[in-house]
């Protein structure tokens, strides 16, 4: 008996990883109506491995697999859970866009978790990603609480601002989907996205135009603001920013925050 259940978890352990495929961007049907299930179509990324040039998913890539123009794909080993269910490795395909942001994939994005794991889509249902230091997009826009000098929320958006951001309260923010025609709630950590129908302004917007920030719920900055922000965000974000940094600081014109919107591209 010791011998067989032997056989077999040495069978188990050499049993390859179940198979998912990384949605690489929201079908029209999921946005289609209230209640559907909703998402983004945003990058992924792994973060730079020690090899110049490589990020950590292309160091564990165990495969390449044909794709559908304009993609080409990756087959890489990730500890996720699909559908709710237990967390395990499975061997997931991420369809790759050529970009100058060293990307690892283009995925369609339904939420974050409250610490910021991704849960995209995948031809099995939802996936949440458990492996650490992963991101999806990058952080558009961060909100700022004037008075304790603290960061109330980050919201998530695309490398290029091709998904521009409107503004309603700190915690009730829209994006604007220009090639689906769509106003969805933006993405922060904790929440799912879902329908936000004629909450993006005018909602004629063209793709890869920003509206003016008075037309997404932004007003002038107060004095003071650029001193609160570089307490808060630190000198490495100042260092980055500051020639430009009052391009980027406002204040929302519903709410006493502070709205620091980062435009620089890839991560």
């Amino acid at each position: 008996m010791g011998l067989l259940l032997f056989a077999i978890a040495l069978l188990q352990a050499s049993e390859e990883p179940p198979s998912l495929l990384a949605i690489p961007d929201c079908p029209r049907t999921f946005n289609a109506h209230d209640g559907s299930p909703q998402c983004i179509q945003l990058s992924i990324y792994s973060g730079a491995s020690e090899r110049a040039g490589r990020t950590r998913f292309t160091e564990l890539s165990i495969g390449e697999v044909l794709a559908p123009f304009p993609y080409f794909a990756q087959v890489v080993p990730i500890r996720g859970r699909l559908n709710g269910t237990e967390a395990q490795v499975y061997r997931v395909t991420l369809y790759i866009e050529d970009s100058p942001c060293a990307t690892d994939g283009t995925v369609a994005l339904a939420g974050l978790t409250e610490d910021r794991r991704p849960i995209i889509l995948t031809d099995l249902g939802p996936f949440e990603i458990m492996e650490t230091g992963i991101q999806t997009g990058v952080t558009s826009s961060t909100l700022i609480d004037p008075a304790s000098r603290t960061v109330i929320r980050h919201y998530i958006g695309d490398p290029f601002w091709s998904l521009p951001l409107f503004y309603h309260g700190p915690d009730d923010v829209t994006v604007w989907i220009a090639d689906k025609g769509l106003c969805l709630t933006a993405i922060t950590a904790g929440e799912t996205v879902d329908l936000a129908r004629g909450r993006c302004g005018d909602s004629r917007w063209e793709r890869n135009f920003v509206p003016a920030s008075e037309h997404r719920g932004l007003s002038t900055a107060h004095q003071g603001d650029l001193e609160i922000v570089r307490d808060v965000l630190g000198d490495d974000w100042w260092e980055a920013n500051g020639p430009w940094a009052d391009g980027l600081v406002f204040r929302m014109q519903e709410d006493d925050v502070i709205v620091v919107e980062d435009l620089s591209t890839c991560t």
